[in-house]
This record gives structure tokens, C-alpha cells and sequence, in this order.
């Protein structure tokens, strides 16, 4: 009995201690990958579009640039999109001293919101194909949540277009 105690004991000292090297030896592989990711990311960073070799770099570097708000955009508008925004909309009791509630159309608002933003506010509708006949449509509600949007104004254009590239007559 004791003798086997001993040798699980000494097991799993064996086994504690690889997996401790493992663990170890890890976190210097991804510290090493960390700091050449950094590295590339700064030398991408400093150089122009069209000097960078390959075109996975020049699209990152691109999709990186169009991140950034170069010309201070957002600085400049500060708040004024989102108060726009609430005008549009019909106004928000707290946004200004001479709110009226009876002056507001919930439909409006709610359409307004769906359509131009593509945000469900209380509830997101769809149309989609009905599961039991492909051939006909239905209208799908569903309770709304904290997504983001999957539409755009122009999306179905854009879709239909590519469809129609991709797909045979």
C-alpha cells in the first residue's frame, strides 16, 4: 500500500512538473509571438501602402488607416450627429427643456430607427422564407437586442448584384 502510494505521489510530481515546463515554455512562445506582431505591426505602421510587399499588408494596413480618425472628424461634429439623431426622431425628454410627449409618433420613430439604421428598438422584423412552403414569404418578429446592425440601406442591391455574379441562370 505504501509502496504504490509513493510511486502516485511521485507521478504526479513528475506530471505537475512537466506540465509547469509546459506552461512555462508556452508563455515564452506567445511573449516571443507577441513581441514580433509588435514589431511587424510598428515597421507596417511606419511605412507607405504602396512600398509594403504583400497585399495582406497593404489591405491591414488600409483596413488599419480607415480606422483612424486622421483629420479629428469626431472631434470636430463632437455631439452634434447624436443630437441630429434625436431631433430626427422626435426628440428625448432629457435632451431638451421644452420636451412635449404628445408631439412624438412611436411609428415614426420605431420606422425611422429600423429602416434608416437598420436597429430594431423594441422588436426586429424581417421578411424571410416560409419554412414550410420555400415559395412564399413571411414576416419574422422577434424581440429586439443588443446587436449590431446587418443591414444597410443599399444591402439587398448589393446582395442581389453579387447573387447574381455567383450564381448560374
Amino acid at each position: 500500500m505504501w509502496k504504490r502510494r509513493s510511486m502516485l505521489e511521485k507521478s504526479l510530481l513528475v506530471l505537475v512538473g512537466t506540465l509547469l515546463f509546459v506552461v512555462v515554455v508556452l508563455g515564452m512562445l506567445l511573449n516571443s509571438a507577441d513581441r514580433r506582431i509588435q514589431d511587424a505591426r510598428i515597421s507596417i505602421q511606419d511605412q507607405p501602402i504602396d512600398t509594403l510587399k504583400s497585399k495582406a499588408e497593404q489591405k491591414a494596413k488600409l483596413y488599419y488607416e480607415s480606422c483612424l480618425d486622421l483629420n479629428e472628424t469626431i472631434e470636430n461634429l463632437g455631439a452634434k450627429p447624436m443630437l441630429d439623431l434625436l431631433v430626427k426622431i422626435d426628440g428625448w425628454n432629457i435632451s431638451k427643456s421644452n420636451f412635449s410627449a404628445a408631439g412624438c409618433n412611436l411609428q415614426k420613430t420605431l420606422q425611422i430607427i429600423q429602416n434608416e439604421y437598420c436597429i430594431g428598438a423594441l422588436f426586429s422584423y424581417a421578411v424571410g422564407e416560409d419554412d414550410r412552403n420555400s415559395s412564399r414569404h413571411v414576416i419574422q418578429i422577434d424581440q429586439s437586442g443588443l446587436t449590431l446592425p446587418t443591414c444597410h440601406p443599399d444591402r439587398s442591391e448589393r446582395i442581389n448584384s453579387a447573387d447574381e455574379a455567383i450564381l448560374p441562370e
